[in-house]
């Protein structure tokens, strides 16, 4: 029998959000190629080449945390960069063992009406993509890998990836508020690994994102339903002023801003949750006070 606790594990609840430290600099890990595919500018075709790997276009330089050993009590955090290449690469089993941390970022938002977002995820469901991508179950929009930047401006790379995130799957709504809450460890079915979690706090209604969200969703299947790419979709939807990402949560819900509501929802429905989408919302649960 499923259970909630086998979905997720905590790693921290920050007391004081940690401080970030970024080096403009290529991680070193084993078997990683000559330093001359990343310098002075990452040769993604010649990396794929390399890997003998299909990179598709996505050419990123992607968050690295140094030091991962510090998630647990430290409160500064390392970060550098790897290519989406080499992500890939440990993806297709090229390593014996995932060799560096990227980081990935899961963000809960409250609504101005007291509700937390949850997210059904998008995707064909298959048995396959129910395993990866949790297709299907219930997830936390926004969310998704930390790109590298050089300078995240006047706030940390965890927040300033789901402040962009959030306008891709949710909409230009305003965020009045946010702050990082901690880290856990997410286990399948979805995507697995440690995640970030930020809470960000919107004055939009829980109404008028999903009514932002159910114009994004039907337009997307228009576009794809007259033969149109992915690519083809996102673009008439960011012309149109809609999140291009919307798919990636065909459905959103609410549930009411309470511990008791939050733990009981998933709690008793486990079955329905992937791991991210568990320990997203039991991590900020476990933030409020257990009368609220």
């Amino acid at each position: 029998m499923l259970i909630a606790d086998s979905l997720y594990r905590f790693v921290r609840l920050f007391r004081e959000a940690p401080s970030f430290t970024v080096t403009n600099q290529v991680a070193e890990f084993p078997k990683r190629p000559d330093i001359d595919f990343y310098e002075p500018e990452p040769d993604y075709d010649g990396l794929a080449k390399r890997y003998g790997v299909e990179h598709k276009g996505f050419t990123e330089k992607v968050a690295n945390l140094t030091n991962p050993e510090d998630l647990k009590d430290g409160n500064e955090l390392e970060i550098n960069w790897v290519t989406s290449v080499d992500v890939l690469a440990s993806r297709t089993g090229y390593f014996e063992e995932n060799p560096f941390f990227q980081l990935a970022a899961i963000g809960i938002v409250r609504t101005g009406d007291r509700n937390v977002l949850v997210g059904v995820r998008g995707g064909d469901i298959t048995p396959e993509r129910v395993d990866r991508f949790a297709s299907g179950l219930y997830g936390c929009p926004p969310g998704g890998s930390v790109l590298f930047e050089h300078d995240y401006g006047d706030t940390d790379p965890i927040t300033h990836t789901l402040k962009e995130e959030m306008e891709e799957e949710l909409g230009d709504f305003y965020i009045d508020g946010q702050r990082l809450l901690g880290v856990f460890e997410a286990f399948k079915p979805g995507p697995t690994g440690y995640k970030f979690v930020s809470v960000l706090e919107t004055d939009a209604t829980l109404a008028e994102i999903q009514e932002m969200n159910v114009l994004a969703n039907r337009a997307y299947d228009e576009v794809i339903g007259k033969g149109g790419s992915k690519e083809d979709a996102s673009k008439a939807l960011k012309e149109d002023g809609l999140p291009p990402d919307a798919w990636e949560h065909p459905i959103i819900l609410g549930c009411p801003d309470n511990r008791g509501a939050i733990e009981y929802w998933v709690n008793s429905q486990p079955q329905a949750f992937s791991g991210i989408g568990a320990g997203a919302l039991m991590l900020y649960a476990l933030s409020l006070p257990e009368n609220e």
